[in-house]
């Protein structure tokens, strides 16, 4: 099976400031793929690079086995595509803005079955677009810049932090929508700043920072990469001095759970425990959040995910 994208040794400068760093990256079809990194990371640069609104300045890369610059018109009928914050103009109406995206790419009419999915998930009704953008608040743009992507059912999705500025609600009902274009054998690619959707949605991500890809690969192979969280409380603390190099000491939690980092397998930490007196205990997979610290260490991951 190809690869939906392939990214290979690509760059790009702004003037005197280097965007993009030697990027390679591949993006299976069929897949949920996370993009993530720090606010200035590349994700922005990289995702308009394989729209075509950008040319990247070295390197190659094929979406849907095209080239996204010399290839852009016929490649955007094939692409749904969300911009970090889309320009409506704010006379249209919301109805009008997706009549136009539709006839951008050949895509569907009002009737579109797709259509009335989305905007149904999305709670955004007839009367909703009626209205014009200028009355939208920020949610309701985001519903709109949504569905022109997702309305004639593009074989790959590229969505620039698409759940921004929606209530919990709908986030979940899009991503419902997200999980079902990927079980149809459809391709979506999305950069967020909130941790816990993609750890939710996605089979495969990629780290990015500074312009260059930090890791990328299937989450479960990320995670098996990296050390478990053991969490104990023991009767005696003076038994924690005994547990031996392979247990890393990190800060201990809120609740007074002393914590180690571990690469050990599960039964391997259970037996070096046996010999220490537990009041509780409890091991952890690495989180998405774990293997993203390890990562940006020295960087906020809060607040920094954009």
């Amino acid at each position: 099976m190809t690869n939906a994208i392939e990214i290979r040794h690509v760059g790009k400068r702004f003037g005197d400031v280097r965007a993009l760093r030697d990027v390679t990256m591949s993006v299976p079809r069929g897949t949920t793929f996370g993009f993530l990194g720090p606010n200035g990371a590349g994700k922005t640069t990289t995702l308009r690079g394989l729209m075509g609104l950008i040319r990247f300045d070295a390197g190659s890369s094929t979406v849907l086995g095209m080239d996204p610059w010399r290839e852009r018109v016929p490649l955007h009928a094939k692409i749904g595509y969300l911009p970090s914050d889309m320009g409506m103009h704010p006379r249209m109406r919301g109805i009008d803005v997706l009549e136009h995206a539709a006839d951008l790419t050949s895509g569907p009419d009002a009737a579109s079955p797709l259509r009335a999915t989305v905007l149904d998930a999305l709670r955004l009704s007839d009367r909703d677009l009626r209205r014009p953008v200028r009355d939208y608040s920020k949610g309701m743009r985001q519903k709109v810049a949504i569905t022109q992507a997702l309305q004639h059912d593009p074989d790959l999705l590229l969505m620039d932090e698409p759940s921004e500025g929606l209530d919990p609600l709908v986030q979940h009902a899009l991503y419902a929508l997200l999980r079902d274009r990927a079980a149809a054998g459809r391709t979506v690619v999305f950069s967020s700043h909130t941790l816990s959707e993609v750890q939710a949605l996605c089979e495969h991500v990629a780290f990015i920072r500074d312009g260059e890809i930090v890791a990328q690969g299937p989450l479960e192979e990320l995670r098996q990469a990296r050390s478990r969280v053991v969490r104990i409380v023991p009767r005696d603390p003076a038994q924690l001095d005994a547990l031996g190099p392979g247990f890393v000491r990190v800060a201990d939690d809120p609740a007074g759970n002393a914590v180690f980092h571990v690469a050990e397998e599960p039964d391997a930490i259970v037996a070096v425990l046996s010999r220490v007196q537990l009041h509780a205990l409890l091991i952890e997979e690495p989180s998405l959040d774990d293997i993203f610290r390890s990562y940006y260490s020295g960087e906020a991951a809060d607040g920094g995910l954009t």
